[in-house]
């Protein structure tokens, strides 16, 4: 089972009191930093854990992108469906799972894309809980973990989601008290979690993977840029913004308009301009079919002002700060956790700290708890081994070979 709680910066288990976390850790797998792919956005951070891919060749940008054929902007959580599988090629781990074989059913509680038809078989997963804020958390967890006992299709594999603490984070800044009461209210439900599976007598044989999207940054509200201050005609381009990173689409005949206007404001004010076919090598953010011509990205410590979270933000004269996160995902506020814990894993491992365990390392990881054979990916199981149980000649834990992941 995999748990993913949205933006849990790396060290927020030192600023906050998380006994059960604590806990599993101790008896358990601790990674220090899990580092994101850029951006550092919750969507295509989520594809490249259930993928093993980057952006670039997983296809999702960010969570907001323009519909370059209609210019209408797109919420990939909600309507992006026909970006996100347009490669068939593209499968998310829950859906390699049930094909590996016969009686394996995966179970994918709000997850983002869970409810996206992937591959030549336009498969969803067996077990499917879209994502709704309304529901209470332990009713949550109750609902992913009744799959496991399904009299008909039991699940062998569940992804389930948490949209906290990254909520709190942003409407109060990743270093406020609210955070930290939040982040002690997520350790008590993954402590509710380990608790069921235990009274399901299924503790013992279940590998446990927690971890996060991405971290946050906190920023004053002062440091907000306002695109339509930027001496560039509006209606000659459409644009998404994803807090500091913004896709710019400019309309045919104006692209290098738009791109030099872009260009010289950013020699005056915190932002950069990239071309997409010229990203960073180290981003992994080239062209895709649905990129815009260039991009920018605010500095750190700056964000834009017209996202839809930021908008809907009350202004607070107690506190100035927001959080944010969408950086150069190298940023050490950027990155996330990652606890493991279960029969293929060692006990009491502590990573060493200057290693950090790349999200796309996840996927194969998982791969090989399930048995199953990895679709070609970006990661790589060699950073895993040091923590994984010696396996037996069938790829099994020899601490217990029957388990379920």
């Amino acid at each position: 089972m995999m748990i993913s709680c949205d933006g849990f910066r790396h060290d927020y288990l030192s600023l906050a009191d998380t006994p059960h976390l604590d806990a599993l850790r101790e008896n358990g797998v601790y990674v220090a930093k899990l580092k994101p792919i850029f951006p550092s956005i919750t969507f295509v951070n989520h594809q490249a854990i259930a993928t093993g891919l980057y952006a670039e060749t997983h296809g999702i940008l960010a969570n907001d992108i323009i519909d370059s054929e209609t210019g209408e902007l797109v919420n990939m959580f909600d309507d992006g469906e026909k970006f996100a599988t347009a490669d068939p090629r593209i499968i998310p781990i829950w859906v390699s799972n049930e094909e590996a074989a016969s009686g394996r059913y995966s179970g994918v509680s709000m997850w983002a894309g869970g409810q996206f038809h992937w591959g030549p078989n336009e498969a969803v997963p067996t077990h499917l809980t879209l994502y709704d804020g309304s529901v209470p958390w332990e009713e949550r967890v109750d609902l992913a973990l009744s799959w496991f006992v399904d009299p008909d299709r039991p699940a062998n594999f569940v992804v389930f989601y948490l949209e906290e603490p990254d909520s709190t984070g942003h409407d109060n800044g990743p270093e406020s008290p609210e955070v930290k009461a939040m982040v002690e209210m997520v350790d008590a439900l993954l402590g509710y979690l380990v608790s069921r599976l235990e009274a399901l007598s299924l503790l013992d044989g279940t590998n446990l993977v927690f971890l996060s999207d991405h971290g946050m940054l906190g920023v004053n509200r002062s440091m907000t840029l306002h695109l339509d201050s930027i001496p560039v005609p509006p209606s000659d381009y459409w644009h998404a913004t994803n807090s500091p990173l913004v896709l710019i689409y400019p309309l045919e005949g104006k692209e290098e308009e738009v791109y030099q206007g872009f260009l010289t404001a950013s020699m005056t004010r915190p932002f950069t301009v990239y071309k997409t076919e010229n990203s960073p090598e180290e981003w992994h953010y080239g062209p895709t079919p649905h990129s815009p011509p260039f991009y920018i990205v605010a500095d750190k410590g700056y964000t834009f002002s017209d996202d839809a979270w930021l908008l809907n933000i009350p202004e607070d004269p107690r506190n100035e700060m927001i959080g944010v996160h969408g950086y150069n995902n190298s940023f050490p506020e950027m990155q996330a956790y990652f606890v493991a814990y279960g029969p293929a894993f060692k006990q009491g491992y502590v990573s060493p700290e200057d290693f950090v365990f790349n999200n796309i390392d996840v996927y194969p990881l998982l791969c090989h708890l399930l048995g199953i054979q990895a679709r070609p990916n970006n990661g790589t199981l060699e950073h895993s081994l040091d923590f994984l149980v010696p396996t037996s000649s069938t790829g099994h834990s020899v601490r217990d070979s029957s388990s379920k992941e």
